[in-house]
Formats: structure tokens, C-alpha cells, sequence
């Protein structure tokens, strides 16, 4: 069993979001200030990312949900509307 201090940013991110209930829309924005509260030098000043620089960052997203869903810590929900479904697991 991992401890938290020995997770990435991405999934210490990842799980915050999941902890608070909230959807990924934003994802990026929220890993972002997730990077500089870490002190990661190669994290973008406090602003919103451009797109070219969110799609940079979508793949490590990717990978460390990938990585939790793999692990039971995380699981993945397809929403039709504001609420999620605990049985529409996916």
C-alpha cells in the first residue's frame, strides 16, 4: 500500500477531486495549482493554462488515473446529468 507522500502530484490530485466529489471538468486547471502548492519547477505561473499546455498535462492526468483505477483507488462513473449514479460504474 502506497502512502500519500509517495504518490505523484497528479494522483494526489486526482484523488482530492474524487474525495470532494467533483467531476474532472477543470481537471487540468486544478492539477496546475496542485504542481505550484507542490513547488514543481516546471509548473506555469498562478494563471489559467492554454490549451496547448493542457493538452501536455492531460496525459500524465491520464496515466495516473489509469495507475488508481488499476490499483482500486479510484473509480471511473459515466454522468448523464449534475449527479453521479454509484451503479453507472464504467
Amino acid at each position: 500500500m502506497s502512502t500519500w507522500t509517495s504518490m505523484a502530484v497528479a494522483e494526489q490530485a486526482l484523488l482530492r477531486r474524487a474525495m470532494q466529489k467533483h467531476q474532472l471538468a477543470g481537471m487540468v486547471q486544478y492539477y496546475g495549482a496542485a504542481l505550484r502548492w507542490a513547488g514543481d519547477s516546471e509548473a506555469q505561473p498562478p494563471r489559467s493554462y492554454t490549451q496547448g499546455e493542457a493538452r501536455e498535462l492531460a496525459p500524465r492526468l491520464a496515466e495516473a488515473a489509469l495507475g488508481l483505477v488499476e490499483r482500486g483507488r479510484l473509480d471511473v462513473r459515466q454522468v448523464s446529468g449534475p449527479w453521479s449514479d454509484p451503479s453507472a460504474r464504467s
